[in-house]
């Protein structure tokens, strides 16, 4: 009778307790990215960040993207995180009105002819505290910027005076008050939107950086592309802070690996190469002018907008330090390797 009491009991306990012996499924971080799969920036780095993340983690976390604006737009994205509709959201700060102004040093113009570095700045300054409490309610992942932004026109433009009364799309505040500085019609609208826009005439082209121009197609509305170095985008990867503190303590420690300064300059660096790579494309099609400002109107151009960078350290807290501290991250990364 023992005998047959213990051969029941070694086929029942693996039934009974088979639930705790078996790993505890993975955290499930949702990230909402507004752009398709196939866009560039998910191909060329977000993508391998989520695979290097998932493996890292052991089991412990699973990242699952959900692309193309199925969780959230660009407009709703800061709103519906914090909110914990999903743990992490990919997007733009300047679509967030007057929630991150300091934050805004990084879309001033000439400042950082590269994303990688603009970007390593911006996350140092948020390191440093001199960003204040802009992310506080979130845990940032990565914070960066775009490169700089270039004209995507469909008529020349060679001087400030061919700058007067075009009418340009553009994407916060900080490049409509440098498109308006330099004379031009700024009309705020979203990449999506400015293929239809300049089809149909409404506007004149696009303020915006290369990395956007062959998915939006972009180049099929504009002829005529300057490169000037007119600002740019500050974008952020972050993490619902509520989720983040249930994560389980090695999902929590491979996600804080993979997070930070490096990442963010890291996914700079990727954006410039996207930039390049696109520019390249387009400067090979029929029909298309590259064109740059000569030295001298270009030195007109930067005495225009300059007002504008004097009038932003001053209108915000400790804007002067902030902008100071970021031109010094900046030379600290064109200095790396």
């Amino acid at each position: 009778m023992k005998m047959k009491l213990a051969a029941i009991a070694a086929i029942v306990a693996p039934v009974a307790f088979g639930g705790a012996a078996q790993a505890a499924d993975p955290f499930v971080v949702k990230v909402a990215y507004t752009a398709p799969a196939t866009s560039p920036t998910w191909t060329k780095y977000w993508s391998a960040w989520t695979d290097k993340v998932n493996k890292e983690s052991g089991g412990t976390i699973e990242i699952q993207p959900f692309h193309g604006g199925r969780l959230a737009n660009m407009a709703n994205m800061y709103d519906r995180l914090s909110k914990g509709v999903f743990e992490v959201g990919y997007g733009l700060q300047a679509m967030i009105g007057g929630k991150f102004p300091k934050t805004a040093v990084s879309e001033l113009p000439f400042l950082a002819a590269y994303g990688r570095d603009a970007a390593a700045a911006l996350w140092r300054l948020q390191e440093l505290g001199l960003l204040g409490d802009e992310y506080a309610e979130v845990h940032p992942i990565s914070l960066f910027v775009y490169p700089q932004i270039s004209l995507q026109l469909n008529k020349p433009v060679k001087t400030l005076e061919d700058m007067k009364g075009i009418k340009l799309s553009v994407s916060g505040k900080v490049a409509a008050d440098i498109m308006q500085s330099l004379d031009a019609v700024a009309v705020a609208m979203g990449p999506a939107d400015i293929y239809q826009a300049a089809s149909r005439g409404v506007i004149d082209g696009a303020a915006m950086q290369w990395t956007g121009v062959l998915q939006f197609k972009i180049h099929e509305v504009t002829k005529y592309h300057l490169n000037v170095q007119l600002g740019s985008s500050a974008g952020y990867m972050l993490m619902n802070k509520d989720a983040y503190a249930k994560l389980p303590a090695k999902g929590r420690s491979v996600l804080d690996a993979n997070s930070g300064y490096a990442v963010s300059r890291a996914f700079g660096a990727a954006l410039d190469g996207i930039a390049e790579e696109q520019y390249a494309t387009v400067s090979k099609m029929s029909g298309h002018t590259m064109a740059s400002l000569d030295a001298k109107e270009l030195e007109r151009w930067v005495a225009r907008v300059t007002p504008l960078i004097d009038e932003w350290a001053k209108a915000t807290p400790n804007g002067e330090k902030i902008l100071a501290a970021f031109k010094a991250e900046v030379a600290k990364s064109m200095a790396m390797k």
